[in-house]
């Protein structure tokens, strides 16, 4: 009861990850490539569907860390469309994410 009343809650980040997958069907259907697949901090992976291409980063440590996004993918017009802090952005190629922190970016 406390959680569905809070939008900060695990159950409210929950609710806008199933929204989220109606809204981009690349999600659910989409292709699943690694980014980088022998980072042992961070897990990230591109999601493609129809032309639309998604981003996910995810940081399995308890520490910061910088991820640098390799220049095959274009990340010019980058979107952050969820993060597990509410912000995030992908700026001089790089991805600063807290401890545990998590992004999805609309490329």
């Amino acid at each position: 009861q406390v959680q569905s009343n809070d939008p900060d809650s695990v159950n409210a980040f929950y609710k806008q990850l199933f929204n989220l997958r109606n809204e981009h069907l690349v999600l659910v259907y989409g292709s699943f490539d690694y980014v980088e697949f022998d980072n042992e901090e961070v897990f990230a992976y591109v999601k493609e569907h129809e032309g639309e291409k998604v981003l996910v980063v995810l940081n399995y440590t308890g520490k910061n860390v910088n991820f640098a996004v390799p220049d095959s993918l274009s990340t010019g017009n980058a979107k952050l469309i969820l993060g597990t802090l509410g912000k995030g952005a992908i700026e001089n190629g790089k991805v600063a994410l807290e401890a545990w922190e998590g992004m999805l970016f609309k490329l």
